[in-house]
């Protein structure tokens, strides 16, 4: 029973540095004073842009489907979903997606 609530305690730091990472690392050329003029490089992006929109789709819809679709499960031990944390996930299953979309679906900024 102690092993358990000790191993609750044990603090995610690979996760947070990946997050950390993910944050920082594009605000480093603003550090060093580089401006953005390279970011017109990156129209050249577009023509790849199917194949950012495929896995984009298949991640909506694995949520849609874990949400919506497939019971809730109780593990042995582990106490169900609440009805306000499914509520609150399916909140933001939603924002995410229509962001998501709607960057797509603006198509190109030139």
């Amino acid at each position: 029973m102690t092993e358990k609530k000790e191993e609750a305690k044990e603090i995610p730091w690979f996760g947070i540095g990946i997050i950390a990472t993910c944050c920082l690392i594009p605000l480093l050329p603003l550090f060093f004073a580089l401006g953005n003029a390279w970011i017109s490089t990156l129209t050249s992006m577009q023509t790849l842009r199917i194949f950012f929109l495929l896995p984009v789709l298949f991640f909506i819809g694995f949520g849609y489907r874990k949400l919506y679709l497939l019971p809730d499960r109780e593990e042995h031990g582990q106490p169900c979903v609440s009805p306000k944390t499914k509520q609150q996930q399916r909140i933001l299953f939603w924002i995410a997606s229509i962001m998501a979309l709607l960057i797509f679906a603006l198509g190109s900024w030139k």
